[in-house]
C-alpha cells in the first residue's frame, strides 16, 4: 500500500510539471480534476493504514518470553489467539511428542510443570487440579519464590492473582441480582443514583453492569489514572471513580470489546453500594469465609505482616522486581492475593454449582446465575467468536474434546497478569 501511495505522488508531480508546460484551460481543468481524485484516494489509503495500525496496536500481546515465542508465532500464522488457546496448542504438541497423553497423576503434573519453568524461564510456580466432583487431584509447588531460594508450596506460597479477581467480583454481582438487589441489564444509576458515569457515555446510552463486566462499555484501559498516582493524585477507589466521569470512551458502547479495569471497579463498588458495605468486606462474607479460604486476601495491603514472608517476589525472566505493583486502587478488578491451594477451594465450589448431586457443597451462586456469568456477551480480538467470547469475569471459548457428544466443549477460564506474576483459573 505504501508503494502505491509513492507511485501516486510521483504521478501527481509529473502532472503538475505538464500543467506548467501546457497553458490550456481545458487541459488544466482536466488535470486538476484527476489530481483531486488521486488526492482523495491517497487520503483514504492513508486512513486505512492508520486504522490497521490502530487495530494491531490494540491486540493483546501474550506474556510469552524466549523459547516459546517462536513456536507460538508459527502456530498463530498471523491470527490472534488467546493465551489459553496457545497453551492448549503447546500441550497438544507435547502430548504428540510423548506418543499420547499421560495419566493425570501428581507426579506427571509436576514433571510437566518443571518443563513449563524451563520453557517460560520462570523461577517457580504452584498449581492445583480439581476433578469434576470437586475432589482435589493435585496440589503442588515447583521451583523457588524468593531470593533465598525457598521452595514454592501449593498451600503456603502467596501470589498476586491480578485479573482473576474479576470472577469473584462478577459472582458477587450476580448473587446480588439473584436476590433482587440489582439488575445487570439496567442503567447502573437505577440502583446506584449517586454514580457518575463518563459524561460522553451517559449522554448517549445507559451503562449497565453487563456492559461494565463484559468490557463492552466503549472505555479504553485508562490504567494510567491509577498506576501513576504521583502524577494523577488518584490513590483510592473513590478518587478513581470521581476521575472516571471526566474520561472519554474511544468506541461506541457495545460496539467492540476493549479490556478495561476501571469498569470492574465500577461493578465492585456498585454491588458494595447495594449491600451497604465495602467490596473487601463483602468478598470475605460471601466467598472467602463460606469456602474456608483462610489464606486469601482482598488486597496486597491486607496481607498480614506474619504472612509477608510467604509472599512470592515478583519475577520476570528470573529477574526480581524491586517492588510490587499494587492494584488496590482498582481492587475489584485485580487486587487479590492467594495460594493455589486456596484457589482450589474456589474452583471446587464453582464446578459443582450446577451439580444437583452435590448438596453438601458450599454454594456461592445459583446455577442459573452461574450460567449467565459464563455465557459469552461479545467477541474479543479478531471479531471471530471461535477465538473466544468474553462473558462476565470469564472467557468462554470452544474447545476440542473427544469425550464431548459433539466433539466440542466450552473452555471457561480467565487469567491474571501483574508485574512479575501470572495466574490462570
Amino acid at each position: 500500500m505504501m508503494m502505491m501511495i509513492i507511485m501516486m505522488m510521483t504521478m501527481m508531480i509529473i502532472m503538475m510539471m505538464m500543467m506548467a508546460m501546457v497553458n490550456d484551460a481545458w487541459w488544466t481543468t482536466m488535470m486538476m480534476t484527476i489530481m483531486m481524485m488521486m488526492t482523495t484516494m491517497m487520503i483514504a489509503m492513508m486512513m486505512m493504514m492508520m486504522m490497521t495500525v490502530e487495530v494491531q496496536a490494540g491486540l493483546e500481546t501474550p506474556h510469552i518470553p524466549n523459547a516459546a515465542y517462536e513456536f507460538f508465532r508459527q502456530l498463530s500464522s498471523g491470527d490472534e489467539k488467546s493465551e489459553a488457546a496457545m497453551m492448549h496448542a503447546l500441550h497438544q504438541k507435547r502430548v504428540a511428542e510423548a506418543g499420547g497423553p499421560k495419566p493425570l497423576t501428581p507426579e506427571n503434573l509436576v514433571e510437566e510443570a518443571k518443563k513449563t519453568l524451563a520453557v517460560f524461564n520462570v523461577t517457580g510456580l504452584s498449581f492445583a487440579v480439581v476433578g469434576p466432583g470437586g475432589e482435589l487431584v493435585a496440589c503442588e509447588g515447583v521451583g523457588t519464590y524468593n531470593d533465598d531460594n525457598e521452595p514454592v508450596s501449593c498451600n503456603n506460597t502467596l501470589f498476586q492473582i491480578a485479573s482473576d479477581t474479576k470472577q469473584f467480583t462478577a459472582t458477587m454481582v450476580l448473587k446480588a441480582e439473584e436476590e433482587g438487589l440489582l439488575s445487570v441489564d439496567e442503567d447502573i444509576r437505577t440502583f446506584w443514583p449517586s454514580f457518575n458515569p463518563p459524561t460522553t457515555l451517559s449522554a448517549s446510552r445507559t451503562l449497565s453492569l453487563r456492559d461494565a463486566m463484559s468490557h463492552r462499555s466503549g472505555m479504553p484501559r485508562h490504567d494510567a489514572i491509577w498506576q501513576s498516582e504521583e502524577i494523577t493524585n488518584v490513590d483510592s477507589s473513590g478518587d478513581c471513580l470521581r476521575v472516571l466521569q471526566f474520561l472519554d470512551p474511544d468506541k461506541d458502547i457495545r460496539y467492540k470489546a476493549e479490556y478495561t479495569n476501571t469498569m470492574f471497579l465500577v461493578a465492585g463498588e456498585a454491588v458494595a453500594h447495594v449491600r451497604n458495605t465495602t467490596w473487601e468486606n463483602l468478598l470475605q462474607k460471601e466467598i472467602l469465609g463460606p469456602l474456608g479460604m483462610e489464606d486469601t486476601y482482598p488486597t496486597l495491603d491486607s496481607v498480614p505482616k506474619d504472612a509477608r514472608s510467604r509472599l512470592s517476589r515478583p519475577y520476570f525472566n528470573k529477574h526480581a522486581f524491586d517492588q510490587y505493583l499494587s492494584l488496590d486502587t482498582v481492587a475489584p478488578a485485580g487486587s487479590m492475593v492467594s495460594t493455589a491451594g486456596d484457589l482450589a477451594k474456589w474452583l471446587a465450589a464453582i464446578v459443582q454449582v450446577c451439580d444437583s448431586g452435590s448438596a453438601d457443597a458450599p454454594t456461592v451462586l445459583g446455577c442459573k446465575q452461574f450460567k449467565k456469568m459464563i455465557t459469552g456477551n461479545i467477541p474479543f480480538g479478531s471479531y471471530n467468536p471461535t477465538y473466544g467470547m468474553y462473558a462476565m469475569g470469564f472467557w468462554n471459548e470452544p474447545y476440542t474434546a473427544k469425550n464431548a457428544p459433539s466433539g466440542m466443549a466450552e473452555l471457561v477460564h480467565h487469567g491474571g497478569n501483574s508485574a512479575g506474576f501470572t495466574s490462570h483459573i
